[in-house]
């Protein structure tokens, strides 16, 4: 399994607006936006971002502690029912592409703006696939994969890690 539907996203216009509402507070610029931090009352929409290796907290597990802004809201209720971790809005350039990697853990991707050009990519796998916006998509990103962005617009996906033992009931 290298990528799975898990279900449509209710509420997801609202999920929509929060996500942009966000990136307007944050700035664009930004290919990152952290909405879980390892410490608690963090109001930091950037510590936490970029790849895990480069961090000087590199395991995606303690980064638990939602930010304050973000109770209440439709991005809470996901990163709660999924029981995500190092929760972040990401956000990929116009004909753009990450660099060939794996990650440590499996993720779910929450695509909130995207287009037919878009596609993630595992090579060593030979498969390809389009994530249409409002669904949750459990990923395998433990495997060699990327994310392209073909397109002339941003890219914007939620992108949550997953605790590989929980990732079967998301199967059900």
């Amino acid at each position: 399994m290298l990528l799975t539907a898990i279900k449509p996203i209710k509420n997801f216009d609202k999920l929509k607006t929060e996500v942009l509402d966000i990136i307007s507070l944050v700035g664009s610029e930004h290919p990152q936006i952290i909405c879980q931090s390892n410490s608690p009352n963090s109001t930091d929409w950037l510590t936490g971002t970029g790849s895990i290796s480069g961090l000087k907290m590199q395991n995606e597990f303690h980064y638990t502690h939602l930010n304050p802004a973000l109770i209440g809201t439709e991005i809470a209720d996901l990163i709660n029912e999924y029981q995500g971790v190092r929760t972040r809005i990401m956000i990929l350039k116009p004909r753009s592409c990450y660099s060939v990697h794996a990650d440590p853990t499996m993720r779910i991707h929450i695509p909130i703006i995207t287009t037919t050009e878009s596609w993630m990519i595992w090579p060593k796998d030979n498969h390809c696939s389009q994530l249409p916006a409002g669904y949750g998509y459990l990923t395998d990103t433990t495997k060699y994969h990327t994310f392209l962005n073909g397109s002339t617009e941003d890219r914007i996906h939620i992108v949550m890690c997953i605790d590989r033992k929980n990732y079967q009931k998301f199967l059900t």
